[in-house]
């Protein structure tokens, strides 16, 4: 029943025991209700949320983190269906949720209930598929591909050829599918309506929504059959032995991201470089070195041996040379101070986009970190990832001295303990009160729950849908500014008709994901937020929480009608009482202050949170009236949760 459609992820990694990249499945979703236009909108929605600068280089990281790690189908180490988990959210979350102007959409239940074993063939008999499968491939972020595969057919069509099958399009020759002797018609497309009005409503919905859609994907790369085939060889393939962890058949001569990807950034010709190279599956040509190159590049590698770079470091020509400069860079382990000048010009050329810093692949002493970010102007976003010397102290000193920092991402870092980790997170919270977000997998696994165990919780979400029924997610880390951005989301779903109401049916989803990004700059698209979503953990109000906590207590159920008078919102500052012998009493939430917005960002203010950008208090503001949302009373808190 329904109209189900699965969403692939794929990437070319190398397979356990290979030096050969190969194209496998890393990420798979399963939605009952994607059909029609559906499938586009969510496609359009994970490319726009993929080439996203700092969506991009979670995604390069995990890709690294697998690369060798897995085998292919039968051939083992099996890997799990989240062993990408920020990938895995971002297809889940993109593919539930849409939130652009006009065009909001809410369904899914359960992001686990709904991924897919990354094994599973793209036909499997066992999964039912009424409306097809779409096709990603993320191993360039930022030159991403796709394609869409019709049930009828298993040819790569492109968005147009997709959705052609749902709807009649003026002028439009794609001819129906028939079988492949051509004795029979396997899938009939529509064809023009005979009545002037039905004629003039499918021209009207063709030029100002399928069209403007199918535009969207003009500047796509087209995955083509090779790629499928790579990716989910046929069984008579596997049979003859044509494929699987041998490593052989034509590959990049570099093999997979662990060596291609190594801090691209998505700038400059590297990255072109890179997407036509997977696109091709043929070498790179390159040009002939100069001698000014070739003398630049002895004289780069005297001069840090030496520690006499002065000379050097000067050369207003050198600007125009990154690219050595960066090759060099990318080769020195340890890496010296006498490099560090060239460090510094090569991130203010390349690394330092906006506030985002992407030190990721330098093997940098906390000193040296902090020399170059002292360089800069301001610096919200740090990318240490790849640092085979960073461990938890390093950290502590680098969230210490850039109290600028908002988003500090550390993955494939392997001196960096993750329960070290959870615990200076738990011991210092006056090191974490301006991060928004720390991407490390004790921080983004959404599989095993046995990692959050450690984890404080310092602010809670719980969304009622009804007086007996909530939904809960919990921060270990967050600013104020997540919390308005999310519930200024939430709020949007409400006031268009259809997905308000789908908010007592999906309520639990709409959570997740309207609370899974950071703030945006006002006028940023929802399909370009940062995403931070698997940082975030279900927890029950009963739940032991930190001495500071906050929780924000909203309902904006609208559904079914007699909820209406339960709608509102309140912030709880949760109060830990001392007893009269001393003894600190664990917090619980029957013990707290009640706030309004403005008074829960005064409050968390004197508390040394970042303040709240205006425009975004403002905005929540005018959705909380727009929606008629009060703020709770004590005594409805306490009544609504039966005093708990």
């Amino acid at each position: 029943m329904g109209q189900r459609h699965q969403a692939f992820i794929i990437a070319r990694i190398k397979p356990y025991g290979s030096s050969a990249a190969k194209y496998r499945c890393i990420a798979a979703y399963d939605n009952g209700w994607c059909y029609g236009s559906l499938p586009l909108r969510a496609a359009h929605r994970v490319l726009c949320s993929v080439r996203q600068p700092q969506n991009a280089e979670v995604i390069r990281e995990e890709l690294r983190s697998i690369d060798g790690k897995y085998g292919r189908y039968d051939a083992g180490p099996e890997m799990p269906a989240a062993a990408c988990p920020f990938i895995v959210a971002l297809l889940a979350d993109n593919w539930d949720i849409g939130l652009a102007p006009g065009n909001i959409l809410l369904t899914g239940s359960s992001l686990k209930g709904s991924m897919l074993e990354v094994d599973m063939h793209l036909w499997d008999s066992d999964i039912d598929n009424d409306d097809g499968y779409t096709v990603i491939d993320v191993t360039n972020p930022e030159d991403p591909a796709y394609c869409f595969i019709g049930s009828a057919r298993r040819d790569p069509e492109d968005a147009r050829r997709y959705i052609r099958r749902y709807y009649w399009f003026p002028g439009d020759a794609i001819p129906d599918v028939t079988s492949a002797d051509g004795s029979y018609v396997v899938e009939a497309l529509p064809t023009e309506p005979e009545a002037p009005d039905e004629r003039d409503l499918a021209l009207r919905r063709y030029e100002n929504g399928y069209l403007p859609l199918i535009n969207h994907f003009q500047d796509v790369r087209l995955l083509d059959a090779s790629a499928i085939r790579e990716a989910w060889f046929p069984e008579e393939e596997k049979e003859d032995g044509n494929v699987g962890n041998d490593g052989e058949g034509e590959s990049d001569e570099d093999g997979g991201p662990g060596d291609e990807l190594k801090s691209e950034g998505g700038e400059g010709d590297k990255s072109e470089e890179g997407a036509e190279q997977y696109q091709t599956h043929s070498a790179i040509v390159t040009s002939v070195p100069s001698l000014v190159d070739i003398s630049l590049r002895k004289s780069l590698v005297r001069a840090i041996d030496s520690g006499e770079t002065g000379a050097l470091e000067d050369m207003p020509w050198l600007s125009e040379r990154m690219g050595i400069v960066e090759e060099i860079l990318d080769a020195l382990s340890p890496f010296p101070d006498a490099a560090l000048p060239f460090l510094q010009r090569l991130a203010k050329a390349k690394k330092y986009r906006g506030t985002s810093l992407d030190l990721a692949g330098y093997p940098l002493t906390v000193s040296q970190i902090i020399s170059i970010a002292t360089t800069l102007p301001e610096i919200h976003s740090l990318n240490l990832s790849m640092n085979s010397t960073l461990d938890v102290a390093d950290v502590r000193e680098v969230l210490a001295r850039l109290p600028s920092l908002a988003r500090l991402v550390l993955m494939n870092c392997p001196s960096l303990e993750a329960d070290e980790l959870v615990q200076l997170v738990g011991d210092h919270p006056e090191l974490f009160r301006h991060m928004q977000s720390i991407v490390h997998p004790a921080f983004i696994n959404i599989s095993n729950s046995s990692v959050w165990a450690g984890m404080p919780v310092r602010m809670v979400v719980v969304a009622f849908r009804s007086l007996s029924r909530y939904a809960g997610i919990s921060f270990p880390l967050v600013t104020p500014g997540v919390l308005i951005q999310g519930l200024l989301d939430l709020l949007t779903f409400k006031e268009d008709l259809t997905a308000g109401a789908s908010l007592y049916m999906h309520g639990k989803r709409a959570l997740e994901v309207a609370f899974a990004s950071l703030p945006r700059a006002s006028g940023t698209p929802w399909t370009e937020r940062t995403l931070a979503r698997p940082f975030l953990f279900p927890k029950a109000p009963s739940h032991r929480h930190t001495s500071d906590c906050w929780m924000l207590y909203v309902s904006t159920a609208s559904f079914p009608p007699d909820l209406k008078d339960d709608m509102g919102y309140a912030f709880l500052q949760l109060q830990q009482t001392v007893l009269s012998d001393g003894e600190e009493r664990a917090v619980t939430w029957r013990d707290f202050l009640l706030h309004d917005l403005r008074s829960f960002m005064r409050t968390t203010e004197q508390q040394g949170y970042p303040s709240v950008p205006e425009d975004l208090a403002g905005a929540l503001e005018g959705a909380i009236e727009k929606n008629k949302l009060p703020v709770y009373t004590r005594e409805q808190i306490l009544e609504s949760t039966g005093g708990r």
